[in-house]
């Protein structure tokens, strides 16, 4: 097995044709280009949702991150403002919100979120206990470490944008999470170059966009995905709820993967983003509690931030298993489940990518 091109995927015309429209930014003035990509991301956002089309599923994924991403997880082209916010309108049309139990004070509320979204940890799912086993190779490690790279790479980006909404009392331990998250002034320290420093021995191009396009697996972009759609809400619910699960499961998970690490013998230095992790996200996670606890008082707030925990919990546990299937897929036939990125890539070459 190795990380040879994979093999080319065929598409239909309708999908290159709509994907092509929405990420090829019109030119400033041009209503009518800007109806159009907003049209197809209506189209196409009503049959990856709406009619479970899996193929279109894939597509959105991928234009989503990448719209996403060339706005620095910011964006503010009218354009990409417009297609993203249409997309999330679709596919938030299909997911029924839950309630938690009524009247529950602050303190009760938390104690409940806290309890709920334990369901959601894939520490004991079929990908920790294949790790933990050990006799991974290293390009077994390699397939999985891409597989966390969509949200590793953007998380300190994330914790900031969900600092925006919240007031400077209780932001002030958000800031407290980026100081950690960038090493604490020792940029060596800083968790995206321990990040990086881990996967070197795998062969993990943590930069490059196009191997992690070629690797990663729909569902770990739908994840980052999520991420990013809580924080498209202006409600800071959404972004708390959604964070709060992030941190709570990390210890748990990734104490996971630092026990099946530890077997290769891989030194401090390497080990550091795992060490870090399973021991600084502990209070990190009681740090977004109590923010929760401080903020969301109200029964809508309440709600927001459940959902958000729910929704997210349910895309990361999706991302977990398809790892784990995605890896198998890939041992017996040497291809890697993948979002159709070359494919789409060599269509829309004049876009602005």
């Amino acid at each position: 097995m190795n990380a040879a091109t994979p093999p080319p995927r065929s598409l239909d015309r309708d999908l290159v044709a709509s994907y092509r429209t929405i990420v090829t930014r019109e030119s400033r003035g041009d209503w009518d280009a800007l109806r159009r990509r907003v049209g197809c991301a209506a189209t196409l956002g009503a049959r990856a949702f709406l009619e479970k089309d899996r193929s279109a599923w894939e597509v959105v994924q991928l234009a989503e991150l990448r719209l996403q991403r060339r706005g620095g997880a910011r964006p503010t082209d009218v354009g990409d403002v417009a297609v993203l916010s249409e997309l999330y309108r679709i596919e938030e049309s299909t997911i029924a919100l839950e309630s938690p139990p009524p009247n529950l004070d602050a303190e009760a509320f938390c104690s409940f979120l806290a309890e709920q979204i334990k369901v959601h940890s894939s520490a004991d799912g079929e990908l920790a206990s294949v790790m933990t086993r050990g006799g991974l190779s290293t390009e077994d490690w390699m397939y999985f470490g891409y597989q966390w790279l969509p949200t590793a790479i953007e998380f300190t980006r994330t914790i900031a944008l969900s600092s925006l909404s919240v007031p400077r009392a209780q932001a002030r331990l958000m800031y407290q999470n980026l100081y950690d998250e960038v090493g604490r002034g020792d940029w060596q320290r800083g968790h995206y170059v321990q990040l990086c420093r881990f996967l070197e021995p795998f062969g993990v191009r943590v930069d490059d966009e196009d191997a992690l396009l070629d690797w990663s697996t729909p569902e770990a972009l739908a994840l980052a995905n999520c991420e990013l759609r809580m924080l498209w809400h202006r409600e800071p619910g959404w972004g708390l709820g959604s964070m709060y699960l992030a941190e709570r499961l990390v210890p748990s998970e990734l104490g996971k993967v630092r026990e099946a690490a530890l077997q290769m013998q891989l030194g401090e230095a390497r080990m550091a983003f795992l060490d870090e992790h399973v021991e600084l996200d502990v209070q990190h996670g009681e740090d977004w509690l109590g923010i929760i606890r401080d903020l969301l008082v109200t029964p809508d707030d309440q709600r927001i931030a459940y959902n958000a925990a729910l929704q997210r919990g349910r895309a990361q546990r999706a991302a977990w298993e398809s790892a784990y299937d995605g890896w198998r897929h890939w041992k017996q036939t040497g291809a890697a489940p993948r979002v159709p990125a070359r494919e789409l890539g060599d269509a829309v070459a004049g876009a602005d990518r």
